[in-house]
């Protein structure tokens, strides 16, 4: 029964998942402003997502000013992949699907020493700030900036849920392991 009911429907997973990529992407369209040393991987599918996404807003909005947003955006992508990429030259480790170390939040707030607390609280806020800013320039792109803030902050709670998960995974590994070699032990006499 529930193997036929994936056949037929979508599912709640990858409804889920599908909804979580959509996030990513939209974070995307801001994070080349914000962060730096970013995976080798980041910005493949999250990018060319986001920069779909970007482009059907810009036809929908018939805001002129959002392609100067476009633009800026490519010259953020093309630093911030350069950057990552003089990391890595000298020898930086990084998780080739990591979204970047929130730069900028640490350079507002440098009493802030907590990379998801940056991510958390204080990138959300510049995002807003920035939209604020933004407002009298382009509503368009303070709009775009306004909902990457909250998509921000949602992804950092989904990757902190999966994060401790991924954790307790490997706890419960360890924890049977041990189980399973003490009885190893114990069979064999050692």
């Amino acid at each position: 029964m529930q193997q036929q009911q994936t056949k037929d429907g979508f599912g709640v997973r990858n409804s889920v998942n599908l909804a979580y990529a959509g996030l990513v992407a939209l974070t995307r369209c801001v994070t080349p402003f914000l962060r730096d040393k970013i995976g080798a991987e980041a910005n493949g599918l999250p990018g060319l997502l986001a920069l779909v996404g970007l482009l059907i807003y810009i036809a929908h909005m018939h805001d002129d000013r959002m392609v100067t947003y476009l633009v800026a955006w490519f010259i953020g992508l093309a630093v911030q992949r350069i950057d990552s990429l003089v990391a890595r030259a000298r020898g930086m480790l990084i998780h080739s699907h990591y979204a970047g170390r929130p730069r900028l939040a640490m350079l507002v707030a440098p009493f802030v020493k907590n990379e998801g607390t940056a991510k958390l609280i204080v990138e959300p806020l510049i995002c807003l700030f920035a939209a604020w800013l933004l407002a009298d320039w382009s509503v368009a792109a303070a709009k775009l900036v306004t909902w990457a803030a909250a998509a921000i902050v949602i992804v950092e709670v989904i990757d902190r849920l999966i994060h401790q998960r991924r954790e307790q995974a490997a706890i419960d590994a360890r924890l049977e392991m041990d189980t399973l070699a003490n009885g190893v032990r114990e069979r064999l006499g050692y």
